[in-house]
């Protein structure tokens, strides 16, 4: 339930019209509520109530002895349809001068109020789904306007004593225009937020809305969503002189779609405001800033996604000179997709700026998706020297071209370069020294993210980044790359991840030599090769200085023209607790080097890790003879279609394991086999092993286990001898 402000009756006669539309209820339930409060007033007011269907009702404070809620007078309608009600006063007693008071537990709201003269006040409350046409000046708006509470916590119902009125009017969706006096009443209110929220038909603003609202503080998304607002007025704020913030949940104006324009002098004279964070954001047909537009405003230090999602084409000089005390511009113009160019002194004053990228995953870069821009200005940046955070700062910049070479010279505290070009397909080259300066960078995580144009990356790009921790999918997608330099990361000895570094980078052909030697710190190489379909070989001794290796998971999945896994490719990565999908779908190795994982005695999980492998034709003897903390061998040689031998005791010594499922399925040229099973099967264990036509399987298993008995169920449909021991 939402609650509409108090109506005033000051004498007899005094009348208050609207309309009540009782089609939005339902065809059956044609009652309309009336609800009031009359509490407080000892003496017999009278309201005379005019239903508009030729029914009339005397309501009386006698009628309604008891007023800790608001009584309703229902009446029910013949028939669904608009009716027109009255409601006039009555009476004409004069009230002793007292303050009344009353506290609702029914979702209205607390006021007071002083009787001095003969009035009585009667506040008028609205259920939720109420459909009301206002057709008098009182209470000084017009159209149609739905008082719904949605029970979201969101448009609860306000406490007008505390000096707000928060989405007061919020969601009135039929609401056209509002009285140019409707908030006389309220000049000492500070805070106006949300209470225009989504009312999506009003199309205007009165200028004089706020201009007896001398201590407004925040009108945080006051006119959010508020799609049918064609304009604002430039003066709507000049006698607010303490205004201080657009933001809280949204921004002011933030998804009136319909905004043409912002006017040069609207926050003229606010010179408190401080926060225009999203502001602007979502509305889509404002195409130009005024360059003057925050002239007058010293103190504002939060900007992010004010102008997101606009379509604006251009930036006008000196926009934010004024922005000295601005540390973080994130998201700023997040998805302008109609800006084209950059001007090359828009920072030049923000001295204290730190942030141009998402501090979490939801928020965005300062230009992220702006898809119209082709350039950036070289020296875009060399006034912030304090910038800690490029995240995304261009990313998905589709047109973008080329990087400025000494882009971020100016930056030397700059730390994280996670996303900053991903995704800007139309970037073919990398500076060689765009990272020179930039010596405490941390992360460059997705950096170049799918920028399928690259066809190089420069020698010694990260030469002058000894503090880099990630490289995780830096390259990744990158599927225009044909090479990687020798010694890459031979200065980055702080590395930790390369987690799908070159995923999906098809046109490498090769893996240099030591490429990882120096990347003593490196704790995982997962994905890091995946899809490189087109590498022919693995470097040997590529891991060997990589002793806190954890993890190989699907490092060269899908590799399928690599013929061959080095001898001791892992015999120094002893840490390693994961190798499942390692070399799923290296559809050309046709053998698995002895004593492969004989000191990787902390795997636990060898998952799909040959799956699809169907050159391999045998497996070595105790090959996981050593790897007694293995859990699983789910799908590791599924598929594997020319392997014909098993050897009898390769899983003897791995007793933790409580998953074969799918190991040896589809392997559809196995000659007779005799395998121990020295573990507990609890799954799908009909799938362990494909059959031959003419061949037979002998499964040993502890006598009593799970093992055994599952085994036994399904031996007749498998075709499998059970020996138990």
């Amino acid at each position: 339930m939402l609650c509409q402000k108090g109506l005033t009756l000051t004498k007899p006669g005094d009348v208050w019209t609207f309309v009540v539309d009782t089609t939005c209820l339902s065809a059956t339930n044609t009652k309309a509520s009336f609800p009031i409060d009359l509490y407080g007033l000892s003496e017999n007011i009278k309201l005379e109530v005019d239903w508009g269907d030729g029914n009339v009702e005397i309501l009386t404070s006698n009628n309604y002895p008891t007023f800790n809620k608001p009584t309703a007078s229902i009446h029910d309608y013949n028939e669904p349809g608009e009716y027109e009600i009255s409601i006039k006063s009555r009476s004409f007693k004069k009230i002793a001068a007292d303050t009344i008071k009353s506290n609702r537990n029914d979702g209205g709201f607390s006021t007071s109020a002083s009787f001095t003269s003969a009035c009585f006040t009667a506040h008028i409350y609205y259920f939720q789904n109420t459909l009301i046409k206002l057709t008098s000046r009182l209470p000084l708006l017009k159209g149609y306007c739905r008082f719904d509470n949605g029970g979201s916590s969101l448009y609860k119902t306000n406490d007008i004593v505390s000096g707000k009125l928060d989405y007061f009017f919020g969601r009135c969706k039929f609401l056209r225009e509002i009285h140019n006096e409707l908030l006389y009443e309220y000049n000492k209110f500070t805070y106006f937020e949300g209470t225009f929220i989504s009312c999506s038909s009003l199309t205007t603003i009165p200028e004089t809305l706020f201009s007896r609202c001398s201590s407004l503080y925040s009108i945080s998304e006051c006119f959010a969503s508020c799609s049918g607002l064609q304009e604002i007025p430039e003066h709507l704020f000049d006698n607010c002189p303490r205004l201080s913030r657009l933001y809280y949940n949204f921004g002011a104006f933030s998804y009136c779609t319909s905004l043409t324009s912002i006017p040069a002098n609207l926050f003229k004279y606010n010179q408190s405001l401080y926060s225009i964070k999203e502001a602007f954001q979502g509305c889509r047909n404002i195409t130009s800033i005024p360059a003057e537009l925050f002239s007058y405003n010293n103190n504002i230090s939060s900007v992010m996604r004010c102008f997101a999602y606009t379509g604006i084409t251009t930036i006008p000089e000196g926009l934010f000179d004024t922005f000295t005390n601005v540390t973080d511009f994130h998201g700023c113009f997040y998805g302008c997709a109609s800006l084209t160019t950059i001007p090359s002194t828009l920072f030049d004053h923000c001295t204290n700026a730190k942030v141009f990228g998402n501090t979490t995953f939801w928020e965005a870069g300062t230009f992220e998706k702006c898809t119209a821009l082709t350039s950036i200005p070289a020296d875009l940046f060399k006034n912030t020297t304090l910038a800690t955070n490029f995240t995304a700062v261009f990313r998905e910049c589709t047109s973008l071209q080329s990087i400025p070479e000494h882009l971020f010279d100016y930056c030397p505290n700059a730390k994280v370069f996670s996303y900053s070009f991903a995704e800007c397909t139309r970037l073919s080259s990398i500076p060689s020294n765009i990272f020179d300066n930039n010596t405490l960078a941390t992360t460059f995580s997705y950096t170049f993210y799918k920028c399928s144009l690259i066809q190089t990356i420069p020698s010694g790009l990260f030469d002058n980044n000894p503090n880099v921790t990630s490289f995780e999918a830096c390259f990744y997608g990158c599927t225009g790359l044909t090479s990687i330099p020798a010694g890459l990361f031979d200065n980055n000895t702080a590395a930790t991840s390369f987690a799908s570094c070159f995923y999906g980078c098809t046109r490498i052909a090769s893996i240099p030599a030591g490429l990882f030697d120096n990347n003593t710190a490196a704790t995982t190489f997962g994905a890091s090769f995946y899809g490189c379909y087109n590498i022919t070989a693995i470097p040997t001794g590529l891991f060997d200085n990589n002793t806190a290796v954890t993890s190989f998971g699907s490092c060269f999945y899908g590799c399928y023209n690599i013929t061959a896994i080095p001898v001791g490719l892992f015999d120094n990565n002893t840490a390693v607790t994961t190798f499942n999908s390692c070399f799923n779908g290296c559809t050309r190795i046709a053998s698995i080097p002895a004593g492969l994982f004989d000191n990787n005695t902390a795997v636990t999980t060898f998952e799909s890790c040959f799956q699809k492998c169907s050159a391999i034709t045998a497996i070595p003897s105790g090959l996981f003879d050593n790897n007694t903390a293995v859990t699983t061998f789910y799908y590791c040689f599924y598929n594997c279609i020319s392997l014909t031998t098993i050897p009898e005791n390769i899983f003897l010594n791995n007793t933790a394991v409580t998953d074969y499922t799918y190991c040896f399925s589809t392997c559809s040229a196995l000659d007779d086999v005799s395998i121990h099973i020295g573990s507990e099967i609890v799954s799908k264990a009909s799938y362990f092993i494909s059959l031959k036509s003419g061949t037979t399987r002998t499964i040993y298993v502890p006598s009593g286990s799970t093992t055994q008995t599952t085994f036994d169920n399904v031996a007749s449909s498998l075709g499998l001898t059970i020996i138990g021991e």
